[in-house]
């Protein structure tokens, strides 16, 4: 039996701390989280009350945050930050299913829009594929654009089908819990979107 189990934000955090702020909190510089306030108001207010998607607002954020940071410190506060914050916030109903696609045998791919740089460390450790938004690196440090599309809604399929020949497995499962994840949970045998099956 050959399965996959495809996961998206299964590493949510409590209430409405969500992955991608925690660590932008936690690894950009102090005078750029107080500047960005008030430089991305706007679009913040945008994403939050009125039609701008989250996969506008994210690269923005991650461009003011880390543009110009050194690869080298990034990766630091990456490996540290999936060492010592992720586990924290792994969800019980999280940590039970990969478990049990573990025992199973199963192909685990974290597909996220959330950011590479400390989710890599994360999955590497515990032997799960990944698939996510990343920073562009030019000579040595965050150029302020990304690698590659954010990695939410129509393009999480895009990436999955690019990386993945969806024919060799017998079954595919799908976590979601967002809107941006409906297109992801489409492709699936198996689909639980916030803990139920749809």
């Amino acid at each position: 039996r050959l399965a996959m189990a495809v996961l998206s934000r299964i590493l949510r955090l409590i209430q409405s701390l969500h992955m991608f702020t925690s660590f932008i909190h936690y690894a950009a510089p102090k005078h750029r989280l107080i500047l960005g306030r008030t430089l991305l108001a706007p679009a913040i207010v945008r994403y939050k009350y009125f039609n701008l998607a989250a996969s506008d607002i994210r690269p923005k954020i991650a461009s003011f945050a880390f543009k110009g940071i050194s690869k080298v410190d990034l990766e630091q506060k990456g490996e540290y930050f999936s060492r010592n914050v992720i586990p924290r916030f792994l969800i019980d109903q999280a940590k039970q299913r990969l478990e049990w696609h573990k025992l199973r045998g199963d192909t685990i791919v974290i597909v996220s829009a959330s950011l590479s740089i400390y989710l890599r460390p994360w999955c590497n450790s515990n032997g799960y594929e990944l698939l996510s938004s990343e920073l562009e690196f030019i000579n040595g440090a965050a150029s302020g654009c990304y690698a590659v599309p954010d990695c939410s809604s129509n393009e999480k399929v895009a990436r999955i089908k690019s990386e993945y020949d969806l024919s060799f497995f017998d079954s595919i499962f799908a976590y979601g819990d967002t809107p941006e994840d409906h297109a992801m949970l489409s492709i699936a045998d198996s689909k639980v979107y916030k803990w139920k099956n749809l």
